[in-house]
């Protein structure tokens, strides 16, 4: 297994960026307005943090994904690797069932 990159520095970036569902973010507008505050941000900057949106997260939370911005692709971290397989199909899984596929 490969070990991701270190946190970035909130003094040292631009831009918040965060994978959630295969997609790049910029958090750092919603930062200041998180709920549960800054640090949960901070520790996801350049991270994916599908897995932890969806089993925290409200359906309308996760609503609002479509009203943030997205990042191009000139500003995205370059070295997150791909989910693993396992994690995938944990994804699927957790769709089906939200979908109430059951298994």
């Amino acid at each position: 297994p490969s070990t991701p990159p270190p946190p970035l520095s909130p003094a040292s970036r631009e831009a918040l960026p965060v994978r959630i569902d295969g997609e790049w973010f910029d958090l750092r507008r919603w930062r200041a307005a998180h709920p549960a505050g800054v640090h949960w941000l901070d520790g996801f900057a350049g991270r994916d943090a599908t897995d932890v949106m969806h089993a925290f997260h409200s359906e309308d939370a996760v609503a609002m994904l479509s009203r943030l911005p997205r990042l191009s692709a000139a500003v995205q971290p370059p070295s997150l690797p791909p989910a693993s397989a396992l994690t995938l199909g944990f994804r699927r899984l957790r769709a089906r069932r939200r979908r109430g596929e059951g298994r």
